[in-house]
């Protein structure tokens, strides 16, 4: 930690599979047709308008209906603002850097904390529990520094701000 661009990948699904092959089929058209291409890995994306099924707006739904209960609330993720992504990707069109660059914020957020400041937001209650088997993630964004000359702007604070005014959820912010 933090995971840069030439760490081994883990096939630990579907999803995951069809990344690491469609990167390995730009390689092969790169190598073999010249075709140039960078790919952006992007680390946890979130903002206004997300579906439910992602962590923060099925928090905040959890906080509409009184309170927020995380069971392995210490669980890392590095949530990176919708906004900066697109930033990443109008720089990464004109580059012509071939390969991979990370699209994070290099900072290790917990799932707690950042439940906590929905339910607080929302005034929702909130509660957690430690999971022993919590698993970690944190970008390596040195590449996306140096080669499209990128930094995430927004916190996440201000990140869910943002989408605490988009929404109108009527959040204390």
């Amino acid at each position: 930690m933090p995971t840069d661009e030439i760490h081994p990948l883990w096939l630990q699904n579907n999803y995951t599979v069809t990344k690491i092959l469609g990167e390995q089929l730009c390689q092969l058209y790169h190598n073999s047709h010249g075709l140039s291409y960078t790919v952006l890995r992007l680390y946890n994306v979130y903002g206004p308008g997300q579906m439910a099924g992602y962590f923060i707006p099925d928090m905040i739904a959890k906080a509409r209906d009184g309170g927020i209960n995380l069971p392995g609330g210490n669980t890392t993720k590095d949530f990176v603002f919708v906004e900066d992504v697109v930033q990443a990707f109008l720089l990464a069109l004109q580059t012509p850097y071939v390969g991979h660059i990370n699209i994070g914020t290099g900072v290790e957020t917990e799932l707690a904390s950042v439940a906590c400041q929905i339910a607080h937001s929302m005034g929702a209650s909130f509660s957690t529990s430690p999971n022993a088997n919590a698993t970690r993630m944190l970008a390596d964004i040195a590449r996306a520094k140096r080669v499209l000359g990128w930094r995430p702007a927004i916190s996440v604070a201000e990140g869910l701000g943002r989408i605490f005014q988009y929404e109108e959820i009527g959040a204390k912010v």
